[in-house]
């Protein structure tokens, strides 16, 4: 962070040698060796039986409160280093863009820069930008870029809504998260962003969150409510060709039940690591799914994030 205590940001080490992250307003993150030590992220790849990894920043590091310039420089830099990765361990890790969301045109040429300079393979977004939700007209013109670049969106959740009652427990990860991922989604079907842009394709991490529960309610609601339906022609579940979903449910018959939600072609294995919420064994929740054929299991283990995400060096 070259100009970061400009901008309100600062960073210390803990007794473990991780970073402790402050990024002003009561917002701080600990940030253990996993989130930059790759030998630590090789072991662990290693130790998972996982060949190769999509690789984003943290949402809480994407710094949308702060100055757009400086934003726009810090995740260039950010985008440069990801791709470097992938330069010095080909086919282990695939960049991720990661665009200055609070400033679209930026956003947009950012996105383009990182996918047709740095080989991108996908445009992160978090599910709400300083409390704008991602069917807001002014993401449009972000949108129309990525569709014509050909890239999906990852969406990760963060800042989830309703923070004041969430305050205990870990509620605002283990409730919040997941429920902003769902409000998220849902508002992205039924204001009529994937009618609009029908070749924009969109993975949401942690199983769309309650959103596969949901789709019947949705689709109800549709046939039943005119406020529902003015926006889309069409179901909400209509669009789930264009969706796809994270498999760190943590649960075996849950990510059965989402697999089965939106077809076994639709899930990718996600992790979340390194963070204290990631599932310890990612690619053995995916196994322990019994009703799962070789075949189905190797769709989610790896073959559905290859044809996504372009995943191939």
């Amino acid at each position: 962070f070259r100009e970061g205590k400009a901008q309100g940001i600062d960073a210390s080490e803990d007794a473990e040698g991780g970073l402790v992250l402050d990024f002003g307003g009561g917002r701080t993150l600990e940030a253990d060796r996993g989130f930059f030590d790759l030998d630590l992220r090789l072991k662990w790849l290693d130790d998972m039986g996982i060949d190769a990894q999509l690789v984003t920043i943290a949402p809480s590091h994407c710094l949308f409160g702060k100055d757009p310039s400086f934003t726009a420089e810090y995740l260039g830099v950010v985008n440069d280093h990801i791709a470097g990765l992938e330069k010095a361990h080909p086919g282990k890790f695939f960049p991720a863009a990661m665009v200055p969301l609070q400033d679209v045109p930026k956003s947009v040429a950012e996105a383009d820069r990182a996918v047709n300079q740095l080989g991108a393979r996908a445009v992160f977004m978090v599910s709400n930008v300083n409390g704008v939700y991602l069917d807001d007209a002014r993401f449009d013109p972000l949108y129309e870029a990525v569709q014509g670049l050909g890239v999906p969106l990852f969406i990760h959740p963060a800042f989830p809504a309703a923070l004041d009652a969430m305050g205990d427990y870990h509620l605002s990860n283990i409730c919040g998260f997941p429920f902003d991922q769902t409000l998220n989604l849902g508002r992205m079907v039924l204001s009529g962003v994937f009618e609009r842009f029908p070749r924009l394709q969109a993975f949401y991490t942690h199983g769309g969150g309650t959103a596969p529960f949901l789709r019947g309610r949705w689709d109800h609601a549709y046939g039943a409510r005119e406020d529902t339906s003015a926006t889309i022609p069409k179901p909400p579940s209509a669009y789930l060709p264009q969706i796809w979903l994270g498999s760190m449910v943590f649960y075996p018959p849950t990510l059965e039940f989402v697999i089965r939600s939106v077809g076994v072609d639709h899930v990718c294995l996600g992790s979340d690591y390194p963070y204290d919420m990631a599932d310890p064994d990612p690619a053995g929740t995916v196994r322990k799914v019994g009703s799962l054929s070789d075949p189905e299991v190797n769709a989610v283990l790896g073959d559905n994030a290859k044809v996504l995400f372009e995943l191939h060096s």
